[in-house]
């Protein structure tokens, strides 16, 4: 397999960001196998799968059951709509096989070198993250109970 420089020297349409993208599909294509991890992006939240089945363009997914870690506690900050979370970032999950996940075939995309589900891109590996951020109503509960409000 080429190199990451050789892969960007061969693909001078992509920016630098798409290029890393790129490669890191390709790579994922090439060697992905039943059993190891994958990642459905959500814009802007993240969900992890496990590789039950491949096809060279098709890989069949199972939702993992992603359980976020207790010592991981969201740090609030008044602001933005109700409170800012900071330290998302950090967010820490274990994740299980779950034999009842929600099962999704994703496809291989020529046009933007990764597996695709819909316009969300598949990448290697298990990587939950919840975007504390972006759901208001979910943001207005945690902060709201951070203060010890009713909600």
């Amino acid at each position: 397999m080429m190199n990451f420089e050789e892969f960007e020297k061969n693909h001078p349409e992509l920016c630098y960001s798409d290029a890393v993208n790129a490669y890191n599909g390709v790579y994922f294509k090439e060697n992905a196998k039943i059993g190891d991890g994958a990642t459905i992006f959500l814009w802007p939240d993240r969900e992890a799968y496990t590789i039950i089945k491949r096809t060279p363009c098709t890989l069949t997914l199972r939702r993992c059951k992603a359980t976020l870690k207790p010592e991981w506690e969201p740090i609030w900050y008044e602001g933005c709509f109700v409170g800012h979370c900071v330290n998302q970032n950090e967010q820490d999950y274990t994740y299980e096989e779950d034999e009842n996940g929600s099962v999704v075939t994703v496809h291989w995309s020529n046009k933007w070198k990764h597996f695709r589900n819909g316009t969300c891109n598949v990448i290697p590996g298990r990587r939950e993250f919840y975007d504390y951020n972006f759901s208001s109503n979910r943001r207005a509960k945690l902060f709201f109970n951070f203060l010890n409000f009713a909600y």
